[in-house]
C-alpha cells in the first residue's frame, strides 16, 4: 500500500507554462530599472531610463524576415515605437493626447469611441524627446508622471500607425471555441505575456505579424522595476491565426490573476522581502487550486518551511486533489511530519 505522502504516481509540478515559450522569443529583461525623475535643472532631459535606450529606440539591422517583406535593405523603414495605453488608468487621456500634437488613435471605433473614450485603449507613436514619451518613464507625485501606473505595452513595429491599428484592433476581442466573443485586454502586459508563452505558434506568428517587438514594465516582488522585452523568433513559414481563448489561454490569464492576488496577499500580511518571492509562489499555487483563505495559506507557508524539501512534491500532491479543507489538510501535515503547534 502507497504512503499518503509518499505517493509518487502523480507530479504536482506538470508541464511548465513557459518552457515552450523560450524557444519563439527572444526574451530580454532589463532589471533592475530605475525610472526617470524630475530631472529639474537638467539639460537636455533623457527621455527614457538608462538602459531602455537600445529596447526602444534603436534600429537593429534589418533580419531576412525584413528584408523579404520590404524588399531590399534601403526600402525597410525606420522601426517606429508605439505605446497601447490604457485611458482607464491616465486620468483625461483623450485631452491630454489632443495637446502632445503626437499620431495617435483609439482601438475602438464607432459609438464605442464615444461611449467608452476615458476606459478605452489608444495607440500612441511615441517621439524621443517628446514630453509625453518622457512622462511615461517618469516617476514622481505628479499626476501626469504615469511610470507606476503601467499604463500599457510598448510596440517597436516598422508598419504605419494605421496599419498597426488595424492589426491589433483584432485582438480587442477574441472568440472562445465555441464562437462567443469576449473583450481582452492584451495592452496588460503581464497577460499578453503569459498567453504569447502559453498559446500555439500560429496564435502567437498572427499577433507578431505587424510587430517587431513588444515591452512591458513590471515590478517584482521584491519591488524592484523591470522591463521586459518579448521578441518573436519563428520563421516566416510559421502558419498564422488569431487567438481563440481555449482552455490554454484560461489558465494563463488564470495564473496571471492569482499571481497578482499572492502579490496583494504578501503586501496585507507583511511578508518580509527576503521571504516575498517564495510566499507568492506558495500563494498563487494555492490561489491555482482554489485555497481562498490567506491567512490560511500563510500558515501552509509556515509549514512548507518546517518540511523536509524532498517531501515537498507529496505534499503539493495531497493539497492538489482537493479531497480536505485546506484547515484539516494542515492538521494532517503537522501529524504526519511531528510538527507542533
Amino acid at each position: 500500500m502507497s504512503d499518503y505522502w509518499t505517493d509518487e504516481t502523480a507530479s504536482p509540478a506538470g508541464d511548465d507554462p513557459h518552457a515552450k515559450g523560450e524557444e519563439r522569443f527572444d526574451i530580454r529583461d532589463v532589471c533592475p530599472v530605475f525610472p526617470l525623475d524630475v530631472q529639474m535643472g537638467i539639460n537636455p532631459k533623457k527621455t527614457v531610463p538608462d538602459g531602455l535606450s537600445d529596447a526602444l529606440f534603436a534600429q537593429p539591422d534589418p533580419s531576412a524576415s525584413d528584408i523579404k517583406k520590404y524588399g531590399t535593405s534601403g526600402d525597410i523603414p525606420q522601426l517606429k515605437l508605439y505605446v497601447v495605453i490604457d485611458a482607464a488608468k491616465v486620468l483625461g487621456l483623450p485631452e491630454i493626447l489632443m495637446e502632445t500634437g503626437l499620431h495617435y488613435e483609439c482601438l475602438f471605433q464607432g459609438a464605442a469611441v464615444g461611449d467608452l473614450a476615458d476606459v478605452a485603449p489608444y495607440l500612441v507613436e511615441l517621439r524621443e524627446g517628446e514630453t509625453f514619451t518622457r512622462n511615461l518613464f517618469t516617476q514622481s507625485d505628479a499626476d501626469w508622471h504615469l511610470w507606476e501606473d503601467e499604463v500599457g505595452i510598448f510596440i517597436r513595429s516598422y508598419a504605419t500607425l494605421d496599419v498597426l491599428r488595424a492589426h491589433l484592433r483584432k485582438y480587442t476581442r477574441i472568440q472562445d471555441l465555441t464562437g462567443k466573443w469576449f473583450f481582452f485586454r492584451f495592452w496588460e502586459g503581464a497577460y499578453l505575456d503569459e498567453v504569447l508563452r502559453s498559446s500555439d505558434q500560429a496564435m502567437n506568428a498572427g499577433f507578431f505579424n505587424e510587430l517587431h517587438s513588444f515591452g512591458y514594465i513590471f515590478r517584482t516582488v521584491i519591488d524592484d522595476w523591470c522591463f521586459r522585452e518579448l521578441h518573436s523568433v519563428l520563421p516566416d513559414s510559421q502558419a498564422r491565426k488569431c487567438f481563440i481563448l481555449d482552455e490554454q489561454m484560461e489558465q494563463a490569464m488564470k495564473r496571471v490573476n492569482c499571481r497578482l492576488r499572492a502579490e496583494q496577499s504578501a503586501a496585507r500580511l507583511e511578508i518580509p522581502v527576503s521571504e516575498k518571492t517564495g510566499f507568492v509562489s506558495l500563494a498563487q499555487r494555492h490561489y491555482m487550486i482554489g485555497y481562498d483563505d490567506e491567512q490560511k495559506i500563510k500558515i501552509s507557508y509556515g509549514l512548507f518551511k518546517k518540511i523536509p524539501q524532498e517531501q515537498h512534491d507529496a505534499v503539493w500532491v495531497v493539497l492538489e486533489k482537493g479531497n480536505d479543507s485546506l484547515g484539516f489538510t494542515h492538521h494532517r501535515i503537522k501529524e504526519h511530519f511531528g510538527i507542533e503547534e
